[in-house]
């Protein structure tokens, strides 16, 4: 073989070399320096967004505490520590608004309490009597009332009685039940 062959061959395993190096070490480090360097980028823009936040931290403070004693004061929320006192002081109200508005409570029962999302639900199921007015009158009273509770299963059934077929009554007795749940503040 001519030498000259022998020198190009050379020279072109040499440039294949190096193009295997280029491709296999050079072009991955400039690649991982190019990343790098976005990242860093992308990193200073954050520091500089939480420095600006870092900034107005106390105002944010101040701005939560009044958000926190606003919705203490809205007593939106059922009162007690548990899910049975809670439903101990629904119980009680539901009772009170029930009697006042001229019904007659037949039984309370506290329900398992349950996790909606970030709240805690607390439910009671009340039976009563009454007339259609009072039913009315103590379910507007309720939902209307704070801390807010929610009507949910509501049953009604005429009351039976021993009249005679021609007596009507314009007001009839009738037999209520009703699931009332209410909310407990959330625990952060």
């Amino acid at each position: 073989m001519p030498t000259w062959v022998s020198r190009l061959a050379a020279i072109g395993l040499l440039a294949a070399v190096i193009a295997a190096a280029a491709v296999f070490a050079v072009l991955p480090t400039l690649k991982a320096y190019d990343d790098t360097a976005l990242a860093l980028a992308r990193a200073k823009e954050q520091v500089i967004g939480f420095e600006r936040v870092a900034r107005r931290r106390s105002a944010y403070e101040a701005r939560l505490e009044e958000l926190t004693a606003r919705e203490s004061a809205s007593q939106v929320y059922l009162q007690g520590g548990t899910d049975a006192l809670a439903a101990a002081r629904l119980q009680d109200q539901v009772s009170e608004v029930i009697e006042r508005h001229g019904g007659t409570v037949r039984s309370i029962q506290s329900l398992p309490g349950q996790d909606d999302e970030a709240f805690r639900r607390v439910s009671v199921r009340v039976q009563f009597t009454g007339t259609t007015e009072s039913l009315f009158q103590a379910v507007y009273s309720l939902e209307t009332a704070r801390p807010f509770v929610f009507v949910d299963n509501l049953d009604i059934r005429n009351r039976r009685s021993r009249r005679r077929a021609n007596q009507q009554s314009d007001n009839p007795a009738l037999n209520v039940t009703l699931d009332l749940s209410g909310f407990v503040r959330p625990r952060q």
